[in-house]
């Protein structure tokens, strides 16, 4: 049994989220949903059972997008049992700027950080708090081996002492290969070190340094390889989160009364089924899966392998939706949609398929910022932005993302990521001559 160090946690929620296109556009990526909760509920969850009674949210300025759903959906502070302070940062200078937004609310206490789909803090928290009580250290970092340490912050440590963290050093410098997870257990006295850094996006990294320097007194938990990599860096991550969050709470068959199922239809496997969903004759959901509130499957229609059906969307005649997810108000008619993630009020024509693995079985690759980033998937099909229409027999080729707004013509094969507000298609010549 751990013993909790603190009660207060600062969860950050600001920044632009740019990284995260098509979606996230107009609002931060952790307030989409997840088997019927915002990402950031399961993680004040999580804080909420190692013994955190006290939250800040650091949203941006002008995104209130967080706060909006959680009472939207009627999930607010008296259901999460925990005092929840909004605090805003108004330009995004990083981490750092984003922690010192709550320099007053933490006072003179320790206090947890940690990012807003850190679903899993419940898992992290308390080997933290359990090592920074017998080791006698001020602060504990959390931290787990990758292969790419180029990308990450990594520690450098003697025993388990934090010596040194540099973010992403450059190949053959890198100090270990132990990168540094989305949580921190820190104490008061850290707040006028970070507060004197020059407010840039490596403030935090440069505080934690000089914090280290000053007391020799930060520990790390390192944690074994199998311990889930939980981030919402790229919108494909999404993938990832769903998988664990279904596997970790979904249990068994939860069918509404108000659901309304043919005696011909399926439902196998660990699978939710929210109010109003009607299931037509020949309609297959294969868990483990979660269909919200208001779907409709139509006939011969199947659903399956840890896919996620938003509110009141249409999954039509014959359409199959495999490993994806959709959200809300979205309608289908003789699809199949693999391995993807679409954004709510999409609508797709009858044929439209999205292509989801390479003819050589590579990994797919997607751009992000006009670079090609390997997206470690050998199954990957689309990421689609809000309010985007294709016509019929379309196609989307693996790794492409489309903004929202966007129209795709009839008969066009997209091979190409998409701007938002956009009009594709393929203008062929036809021929018509007597015969």
């Amino acid at each position: 049994m751990f013993m909790t160090i603190t009660t207060k946690a600062v969860v950050l929620a600001a920044g632009q989220s740019s990284r995260f296109w098509p979606l996230a556009v107009d609002q931060h990526k952790s307030s989409y949903e997840i088997i019927g909760k915002p990402v950031i509920q399961y993680t004040i969850e999580a804080l909420i059972r190692c013994g955190i009674t006290d939250v800040a949210i650091i949203q941006s300025g002008n995104d209130s997008s967080i706060q909006d759903r959680l009472i939207q959906d009627r999930l607010g502070h008296a259901n999460l049992s925990a005092n929840i302070e909004y605090l805003t940062q108004k330009t995004p200078k990083g981490m750092g700027d984003a922690i010192l937004q709550a320099k007053d609310w933490i006072g003179e206490y320790s206090f947890v950080v940690t990012n807003a789909d850190q679903v899993n803090a419940d898992e992290l928290l308390p080997p933290m708090f359990d090592k920074l009580q017998w080791s006698g250290c001020r602060a504990a970092l959390s931290a787990q081996e990758t292969d790419t340490p180029w990308n990450y912050g990594i520690l450098g440590l003697n025993r388990d002492r934090v010596k040194r963290i540099v973010e992403k050093p450059a190949k053959g410098e890198e100090p270990s290969n132990l990168m540094v997870i989305g949580v921190y257990l820190l104490p008061s006295d850290f707040l006028p070190i970070l507060a004197r850094q020059a407010h840039d996006h490596y403030s935090f990294e440069n505080a934690i340094q000089e914090h280290i320097d000053a007391y020799d007194a930060t520990t790390s938990v390192i944690y074994p390889p199998d311990t889930p990599e939980i981030t919402l860096k790229f919108p494909w991550h999404l993938f990832r989160l769903n998988r664990y969050l279904i596997t970790r709470f979904l249990k068994g068959k939860n069918i509404h009364p108000d659901a309304i199922l043919s005696p011909h239809s399926l439902v196998h496997g660990d699978v939710w089924i929210g109010a109003g969903v009607r299931m037509f004759e020949n309609a297959v959901v294969k868990g483990p899966a979660y269909i919200s509130k208001g779907a409709i499957l139509g006939n011969n229609s199947l659903v399956r392998d840890y896919s996620y059906i938003g509110k009141n969307t249409i999954v039509g005649f014959g359409t199959e939706i495999k490993h994806s997810i959709l959200y809300d108000q979205i309608e289908t008619h003789a699809n199949y949609i693999g391995d993807s993630i679409v954004d709510s009020g999409c609508g797709f024509g009858a044929g439209t398929v999205t292509a989801n693995r390479r003819l050589d079985r590579a990994n797919i690759l997607s751009r992000v910022k006009g670079k090609r980033i390997d997206s470690g998937m050998s199954f990957f099909g689309t990421v689609i932005g809000k309010d985007v229409k294709t016509g019929i027999q379309s196609g989307i080729m693996p790794g492409v993302k489309i903004g929202q707004k966007c129209r795709i013509g009839a008969n066009t094969m997209v091979t190409k990521d998409l701007s938002d507000s956009h009009l594709y298609y393929d203008k062929s010549n036809v021929v018509t001559r007597p015969i």
